[in-house]
């Protein structure tokens, strides 16, 4: 775990960066969906850049885009409410 005032920087941060995802995606309950979804993009961006494989790296990268932009195409948003 990172001190204190590193978790609180970041904490700032990473809530600004929720909402606008949020803002982007316009429509009820935006932030429940925001939140995985940085969370899928963090992860993605975390594990390529761990994965030594470039194939994967960019496999990883691809299929969780793909992932997210299907699941905020506005029928998935349909079927969720």
């Amino acid at each position: 775990r990172a001190d204190a005032q590193t978790r609180e920087v970041m904490s700032a941060h990473l809530q600004k960066y929720i909402d606008g995802v949020a803002r982007m995606l316009d429509h009820p309950g935006t932030r429940d969906q925001a939140i995985p979804i940085v969370c899928a993009m963090l992860g993605a961006l975390t594990m390529s850049r761990l994965i030594t494989d470039k194939n994967l790296s960019n496999q990883v990268l691809d299929v969780t885009r793909d992932f997210i932009l299907s699941s905020t195409e506005p029928s998935a948003v349909t079927r969720r409410q």
